[in-house]
């Protein structure tokens, strides 16, 4: 008893002071669709309680991640690649899936994410 409310106090005192890292953060294997499937890595940190990411591509492309966001169960987050520019992201967290849609100057699609374990 005495250890689990012990556990209860710092899990509680943890989150209070911050200290609790936001359930985005990890490494997601995502698959943009738009005309066919572009699948990404996406590894999202935090630091400071600011949520950082990079993308990756199998091919070996990059594009920097910016504007990074998660308020309310939605994740929100721009990439600028080089062949297509900058694309939108909005995704629902629902565990340790996201799912939503993409938005490029002259396109759109859906877009998907499973947490990698």
């Amino acid at each position: 008893m005495k250890k689990t409310v012990l556990m209860a106090i710092i899990l509680l005192t943890c989150s209070f002071f911050g200290f609790a890292s936001s359930p985005v953060v990890g490494t997601w294997n995502c698959v943009a669709s738009v005309d066919q499937d572009y699948p990404f890595s996406l590894i999202i940190t935090e630091k400071d309680g600011a949520l950082t990411a990079a993308a990756e591509s199998p091919s070996g492309e990059a594009g920097p991640v910016e504007n990074m966001k998660l308020e309310e169960g939605v994740l929100t987050f721009s990439i600028d690649t080089a062949a297509a520019g900058m694309i939108d992201f909005e995704a629902t967290l629902d565990g340790e899936t996201l799912k939503g849609t993409l938005e490029g100057w002259d396109f759109g699609g859906d877009f998907t994410g499973t947490k990698k374990k």
